[in-house]
């Protein structure tokens, strides 16, 4: 395989690179890290959301966004409530983890132009619907996943 040309290795090695960058960036100024930031940006566009539509919206794992919430809600950046009649809890920025955002989306915006550093606008168009293409068809490997044949268990011997 060769890894300067398959696009689900590229891609995590720029996610992987983004997010430790990032939370690099966010810790230093903040004291939050990427999956705070991540999730923050989730509140502060949807406020008075639940942790599931974070989760299908992110794509993060249920626990992780869980924990997130809760560490964020202890530091008094979020809010988290319970409509009557409901049972989820919903969450939304505190009005302090919304200045918090607010200094930290300053710093993502830069971290982006500094990404496509080089790239003309109509390149940058284009990536961006290649992009929303790639995560359309995300689902179809979900399918492809569901379809494998289950692997067998090692038979362990025991002397």
């Amino acid at each position: 395989m060769n890894l300067e040309r398959f696009i689900p290795a590229l891609l995590i090695f720029l996610s992987n690179r983004l997010s430790s960058t990032g939370t690099a960036a966010y810790t230093r100024a903040f004291g939050i890290g990427v999956m705070e930031f991540r999730v923050m940006v989730m509140l502060a566009t949807e406020p008075g959301i639940a942790a599931g539509r974070i989760v299908d919206v992110i794509g993060l794992d249920k626990g992780a966004v869980s924990r997130t919430l809760k560490g964020l809600e202890e530091r008094g950046l979020v809010t988290a409530w319970t409509p009557e009649g409901r049972r989820r809890l919903l969450y939304a920025l505190s009005p302090e983890g919304r200045v918090i955002h607010d200094k930290a989306l300053v710093i993502a915006e830069k971290r982006q132009d500094l990404l496509l550093e080089g790239l003309a606008k109509p390149d940058r168009e284009r990536l961006i619907g290649l992009l929303r293409v790639m995560l359309g068809n995300v689902g179809k490997l979900r399918i492809l996943a569901d379809s494998q044949k289950p692997a067998r268990k090692a038979k362990i011997s025991r002397r």
